[in-house]
């Protein structure tokens, strides 16, 4: 962006100092804001081609398995593609009056989601370093828990109502190389 951008205000400050010494007809500098625009267009086409490469490259989890070794064969590992069919909505829904924006970290770790106060929905998405660990879907009267257990992060989170009118958010992961980190904290109270 920086290059395109460095490029797009030479060019403008060229054709604004050339207009002014009137060294350019109208025609030239129409041809010239043509070229400009044109710029704009495939900028905003190659940055648009960018951000969905990027949205796509998210909509996918693989699982990788080792198949059994046999004597004479050579160690086979299979990549299987797992469809997200839980996926986190972008946004809550949008009849809902009393949607909370959650957005927290802990740690190497991270939940992003909402909190539907009026029916007490919540849709939360975990990630650790970065990565998308799962999504967590659920009721608050009943709880909601996600458990991961990975080579680099083990643990549990909780969202729960507390007190009838308190939602909670307990943590208890330990990380590799990072330390341990738990934890109760009072997101909102209804």
């Amino acid at each position: 962006m920086g290059l395109f951008n460095s490029r797009k205000s030479i060019l403008q400050a060229t054709v604004l100092e050339l207009q002014q010494k009137k060294k350019l007809s109208n025609r030239q500098i129409a041809y010239t804001e043509g070229l400009l625009v044109q710029e704009d267009r495939e900028y905003t086409q190659l940055t648009r081609e960018r951000q969905e490469l990027h949205v796509d490259y998210k909509r996918f989890v693989v699982a990788v398995e080792q198949e059994a070794k046999k004597d004479g064969h050579p160690t086979v590992f299979n990549a299987k593609q797992i469809p997200t069919v839980n996926s986190l909505p972008i946004a809550p829904p949008v009849d809902s009056r009393a949607v909370h924006e959650v957005d927290f970290s802990f740690g190497p770790a991270k939940i992003v989601g909402y909190i539907d106060t009026s029916t007490l929905e919540v849709g939360i998405r975990l990630e650790v370093f970065g990565a998308h660990i799962l999504n967590l879907f659920g009721n608050l009267n009943d709880g909601v828990v996600g458990r991961i257990d990975l080579f680099l992060a083990k643990g549990e989170v909780r969202l729960y109502l507390k007190n009838g009118n308190e939602v909670w958010f307990h943590y208890d992961v330990s990380v590799r190389f990072d330390g341990h980190f738990k934890d109760d904290i009072k997101l909102l109270t209804i």
